[in-house]
């Protein structure tokens, strides 16, 4: 009884401190971080690994397919290997891939409304078996492109529901 008591109070105690949950729906209108979310097109990002960053964007800020877009999403991407866990017959044990570069979101008429800049670095296995470690660095490979999607995502929801709120 106490440990509900307990719950209860905090979700109060949350909603007191203007707790919102960022994709909650409000009303007729939805959620406005969804809403403006699904209104981004995204731009071409160049190579394999570009194209793969935007089908993470899509998929995150357009589950439910695009709208008629508000708004330009464009993204510059570095991505650099660096081979870690050097052992004294000089080969590498760990590998370790580091993304950066930045995303600069446009309104209609090409004004530049927020930019900002981004880091992630998975590391993975150098193996003994060439296909393993391909392997090994592909899955890192995706994991650093769902991180920095999601950090893209999250930033432009807040973004966009401090705007709302604003306006």
């Amino acid at each position: 009884m106490k440990l509900r008591l307990l719950a209860l109070l905090a979700v109060l105690t949350l909603t007191a401190c203007g707790f919102q949950p960022l994709y909650a729906k409000r009303g007729p209108m939805g959620g406005l971080a969804g809403e403006e979310l699904a209104k981004v097109r995204i731009a071409n990002i160049p190579d394999r690994t570009g194209q793969q960053l935007r089908n993470a964007l899509i998929d995150r800020m357009q589950p439910q397919g695009p709208t008629e877009p508000a708004y330009r999403l464009e993204v510059s991407l570095l991505e650099q290997q660096v081979n870690l866990g050097i052992q004294q017959d000089a080969t590498a044990t760990r590998g370790q891939l580091r993304y950066s570069g930045t995303y600069v979101l446009r309104d209609a008429s090409g004004k530049e409304l927020t930019r900002e800049s981004f880091r992630a670095s998975p590391s993975f296995n150098i193996l003994q078996s060439e296909f393993g470690t391909i392997l090994s660095s592909e899955d890192a490979r995706e994991r650093g492109l769902r991180q920095i999607a999601d950090d893209i995502t999250g930033r432009l929801a807040l973004y966009f529901t401090r705007e709302k709120k604003a306006a």
